[in-house]
């Protein structure tokens, strides 16, 4: 039997999205995806990315054949596919049809942490960079094509309750819970995240703390100062974020009674 089954989280940089990847790659019954448009959005953005020439070298950059593999059947024995998207990789000229084959979820997080953890390691943060405007592209998509809103979750409400949220989106998503997914050993070298193998003795920083983590780490609210110069990156993310907040879904309360999701 075939199965072709494909659950997307998409979500900006610095969204706590490696670690709920993570936790899928727990499953048996699960491929992980992580950043598979990453490639292909390098070869469009000559930017100076940590990493560069081994994430091209390692990933497809032909988004063609990148959208094929995402939509196709799954190898025996798996069951369902998690896709981890940054959406700024979703370039603007990239067909938009294939997402009529996922069941389409959006991990949103306030605009400061995210704001404030790239620009530590990336040393600048700007609009394209931090993608809030492409995530909100994405969602209205798929909200016009299926014509119901589509399911949001907050970073923070996974920190906060990670055991209750797991159990609440596998619920929604049409797939049993599973309690591996609270916790795992601790590195990289046996994971199929984006580079884990290859880039496994490198110091990569986007991939620093899921590496050391061995599960969902206790929550903890910090006191964020951004610098002045982002001021205006926050208010014009912030305005994006409260309307996706809105819409979000927590344990024991979900905001519509249609996802409108796919196959």
């Amino acid at each position: 039997m075939n199965y072709n089954k494909h659950i997307a989280f998409w979500s900006c940089p610095r969204s706590c999205s490696t670690l709920l990847a993570r936790s899928f790659e727990q499953r048996k019954d699960c491929i992980v995806f992580d950043e598979p448009l990453y490639g292909a959005y390098l070869l469009r953005r000559g930017f100076d990315h940590p990493f560069r020439k081994e994430i091209m070298q390692y990933r497809e950059t032909d988004y063609r054949k990148v959208i094929q593999n995402l939509t196709g059947n799954l190898p025996e024995g798996i069951q369902f596919s998690y896709q981890k998207h940054i959406a700024k990789a979703m370039l603007p000229e990239y067909s938009l049809d294939w997402l009529d084959k996922l069941h389409n979820v959006f991990l949103i997080r306030e605009p400061k942490s995210v704001i404030a953890s790239y620009a530590k390691v990336m040393k600048h943060a700007d609009r394209e960079s931090i993608g809030f405007d492409a995530l909100y592209r994405i969602y209205n998509e798929v909200k016009n094509r299926t014509g119901s809103t589509p399911l949001v979750v907050d970073a923070t409400d996974i920190l906060q309750n990670p055991e209750g949220m797991l159990n609440m989106l596998c619920s929604v998503l049409g797939i049993p819970f599973d309690k591996k997914m609270l916790s795992w050993e601790a590195g990289l070298e046996n994971s199929d995240l984006l580079m884990g193998k290859e880039l496994a003795g490198l110091n990569n920083p986007f991939f620093s703390s899921v590496a050391a983590s061995t599960g969902f780490r206790v929550y903890e609210a910090k006191e964020i100062q951004l610098h002045p110069s982002y001021c205006d990156l926050e208010t014009h993310c912030l305005e994006i974020y409260e309307e996706l907040y809105a819409q979000r879904t927590i344990v024991g309360i979900q905001t519509t009674s249609s996802r409108g999701f796919g196959n």
